[in-house]
């Protein structure tokens, strides 16, 4: 079949290839919009990695538009003028809230006033009455004078001072020093929350939102309310805009050490740069094709798929590497060039066919997975195989039939001086090499337990250091803290009971990683009847002339009328707290429900897998007496896609070999022949997991995806390597070594180099990436030129002998 449609295709390249090439040229022109928006749009969002219908991508999807998406821009300011610095945080403010981008600007604590004027209705009872005892005390000592033994002389039980139950209350519910701002303790740094009408997650929204504030910002004459004042932007939507223009710097080194060192190595090899056009022009037709056609059918890339273009040009050069090695072999025999073209596409392109086909197949099987990192990595690299194959088979032809039309295809290669010692037609060295394969198998064997997996995210973060340098300054005024996870819930009823049966959860479970528990009607004060009596009591005694007295003698006059005001307030029902501290729990009014907030501990991180992991179990799932409900927040998220990541991997990796299996059984029938095609990705994996032991080089769920990447694309050498050999008729290992396997290293160079780039990534996860694939692909093209050669010259050997 493939025949009958090769040769007419190729009859046709040659008669009108200005044609041909012209209607490929209009479809790659089609595609390239849908490109450039592609890689405009790259969700790095763990949530992205999660298929929508799992329980807590819906959960956070929920959560995020009740509460108009969870994220901020933080502005933050630092200087040495406190009162400049306020100033232009209210003009600021004042600015801002006029734009139909900005839904709210938040540059002082909501419900401050309202909560200092009722702050003693929110002491702990227990607290309350420990006030009101000293107050007594000291009553008492002024009344006995000399007469009075204090056996507790220096502690604060008998001072009229309560220092200590302001810390601990500052402590638990206060932002950095008691004051209406979010300011540090020291004044110098404010933060002014600008809550965006839309997402994070929308990095169009996110990009317009950020230059819409800067430019504001920039407006200002700054230096006129404090000389020294430095504007800086942190939260969710800068971290949107740092982590994508990390990314895309990174994917741009690494796409330009790929183009630079594929460039290099096609000049080293065959020494006549219009070789590049003829090999790279396919290539980037390929690309953009699969690239566009990602936009029309998956939509978006991820933070794992986002540097595909470098496993595609890499496997794309393999199939222009072979195909025009076969074709300089053809002409140097002094074949005509369409007899040469006919050679290469009717014998490499059948074997590029099977190639592909048993790297392709196994990546759009892993589209079978739950986890995105697999599946849609699977689809856009298993299609983009056949897209880039089909390029080539397209376009190489009509444009070598141009460029030896003009006599511009004199080529140099260097093949000659490649594999000097396989200038025979054995394979030298062969009982040697294999003893010394079979013997870094054992050492790799030993090393192959000590492989572990990176569980802290935090080590798989880009490494921006300006960045980090801002959130240093952020939490000089907000302590960090762990996101807490949400409810939402459609009546207020419900929250009581979500409170109970997690708070009654954490005192049965030892190792609780709960808090605590808040919900809405926590900002109304408990037991406020007995605290109003003991409010009274402590207004009486307040008013004795003993304490007056003391208080004016000590100066502190200002400080006593100011507890007194405190003293005399009325009961607070709910619908006394103001809107802008009730919004917290009830969000956007248009979705209904209130939210509900679990705490983790503050001494734990959750960036941490496998806490994130304990939280989710904990707090995922909370059954009470009227239904079983389902919290979300990030680190739950996180734990799901580590899950499914784990579980997945196990039947991505099967997949992967599986279908090459099959692919070459349907290709070679006999075992023998199949196994050692096999050969070079079962020794490869092998030695790239001992290796990574070896090195303490961990798995994460970025580069997981990388052992089914060296699967795919590892098979292509053994493939042509034992096709070469079959050619002829199972003899001349030498001979296949010096063709094939100069083709096969070549290929397998261009593989590394289009990861090389990765290595280099500030995206700890992406240089993850590199490092793994390279070492599992110089595995992989080692094995394939020492092990399957030795093995095959050693089986023919004991086939001559007749001992086989």
């Amino acid at each position: 079949m493939y025949l009958k449609l090769a040769r007419p295709a190729v009859r046709l390249f040659h008669r009108h290839p200005l044609i041909v090439l012209t209607v490929i040229f209009l479809a790659f022109a089609a595609a390239i919009p849908s490109t450039i928006r592609l890689f405009g749009t790259i969700q790095t969002d763990l949530s992205a990695l999660l298929p929508e219908s799992y329980h807590s991508v819906q959960l956070i999807r929920k959560a995020r538009d009740k509460m108009e998406g969870l994220g901020s821009l933080i502005i933050v300011l630092e200087g040495d003028k406190r009162e400049g610095i306020i100033q232009f945080a209210s003009d600021l403010s004042k600015k801002l809230s006029g734009d139909s981008l900005i839904k709210e600007v938040v540059s002082t604590k909501p419900g401050y006033q309202f909560f200092s004027d009722h702050k003693l209705l929110y002491v702990d009872l227990e607290d309350l009455e420990e006030i009101r005892d000293r107050i007594d005390r000291r009553i008492q000592r002024e009344k006995l004078g000399g007469l009075l033994i204090n056996l507790e002389e220096g502690r604060s039980g008998d001072r009229l001072d309560f220092k200590d139950i302001e810390e601990e209350y500052r402590k638990k519910y206060s932002e950095g020093k008691r004051s209406p701002y979010y300011e540090s303790d020291d004044g110098r740094v404010f933060l002014i929350h600008v809550y965006p009408t839309g997402t994070s997650s929308d990095f169009g929204f996110a990009k317009k939102v950020t230059r819409y504030v800067s430019g504001v910002v920039e407006d200002f004459d700054i230096a006129s309310y404090d000389p020294s004042l430095k504007v800086y932007y942190a939260g969710t939507f800068q971290t949107r805009i740092n982590e994508y223009n990390a990314l895309i710097q990174d994917l741009a080194l690494a796409g330009l050490i790929a183009v630079v060192g594929i460039t290099l190595l096609l000049l080293l090899r065959f020494r006549n740069p219009v070789v590049l056009l003829l090999l790279l022009a396919p290539m980037g037709i390929g690309l953009v094709w699969t690239f566009g056609l990602t936009r029309l059918f998956i939509g978006n890339l991820n933070v794992v798929t986002s540097f595909l273009f470098s496993i595609l040009s890499g496997l794309g050069i393999e199939f222009g590497i072979h195909l025009f090695s076969r074709y300089l072999e053809a002409k140097e025999s002094g074949k005509e060039p369409l007899a040469a073209i006919e050679e290469m596409i009717t014998s490499v392109g059948r074997s590029s066919l099977t190639s592909s086909a048993t790297a392709g197949v196994p990546f759009l099987l892993l589209g079978f997975n739950d986890f995105k990192g697999f599946s849609e990595f699977g689809l856009i690299t298993g299609s983009g195989i056949f897209i880039t194959l089909l390029a080539y088979l397209l376009t190489l032809p009509p444009l070598i039939v141009i460029l030896e039309r003009f006599h511009l295809l004199r080529v140099r290669a260097i093949h000659k001086g490649l594999f000097l010692h396989n200038r025979g037609t054995r394979f030298h060295y062969a009982r040697p090499l294999f003893w010394g394969a079979l013997i870094l198998s054992m050492i790799c064997l030993a090393f192959i337990p000590r492989l572990r997996f990176e569980y802290d995210f935090n080590k798989l973060k880009p490494k921006l250091p300006f960045h980090e340098e801002i959130r240093k300054k952020v939490h000089k005024v907000v302590p960090p803290v762990n996101s807490p996870a949400m409810v939402i819930v459609e009546r207020d009823e419900e929250a009581a009971l979500i409170k109970e049966a997690l708070l009654t959860r954490k005192k049965l479970t030892s190792s609780s990683l709960i808090q605590g528990v808040k919900i809405a009607t926590d900002l109304v004060p408990k037991d406020q009847e007995a605290k109003e009596k003991i409010l009274s009591d402590i207004q009486k005694m307040i008013e004795e002339p003993l304490i007056q007295k003391g208080i004016k003698k000590g100066g502190r006059k200002k400080a006593l009328d100011e507890f007194v005001r405190s003293l005399d307030v009325p009961p607070v029902t709910l619908d006394d707290v103001p809107d802008e501290a009730k919004r917290i729990f009830y969000g956007r009014k248009e979705v209904p429900g209130q939210v509900i907030f679990i705490f983790a501990d503050p001494d734990v991180e959750l960036s941490d897998g496998r806490i994130a992991m304990r939280f989710q179990s904990e707090v995922a799932e909370i059954p009470t007496a009227v239904k079983t409900y389902h919290a979300t927040s990030d680190a739950i998220v996180f734990a799901d896609v580590l899950k499914v990541m784990l579980r997945d991997s196990k039947k991505a990796i099967a997949l992967a070999v599986f279908g090459v299996l099959f692919f070459v059984i349907l290709d070679f029938r006999k075992p023998i022949r199949v196994a050692l095609v096999m050969l070079p990705i079962v020794g490869g994996i092998f030695w790239m997991c001992g290796l990574m032991g070896m090195i303490d080089f961990r798995f994460s769920f970025y580069n997981m995806v990388v052992i089914p990447s060296v699967v795919g694309t590892a098979i292509d050498n053994g493939v042509h390597m034992y096709h070469r050999y079959m050619e002829e008729r199972f003899s001349a290992v030498g001979k296949v070594v010096r063709t094939a396997g100069q083709a096969a290293f070549l290929s397998s160079l261009t593989n590394i180099i289009g990861f090389l780039g990765l290595v280099f990534a500030e995206h700890n996860g992406l240089a993850s990436i590199g490092k793994a694939a390279m070492i599992g692909m110089v595995a992989c093209m080692v094995c394939s030129l020492t092990l399957f050669p030795a093995a095959l010259q050693l089986l023919e050997d004991w086939r001559k002998k007749g001992t086989l």
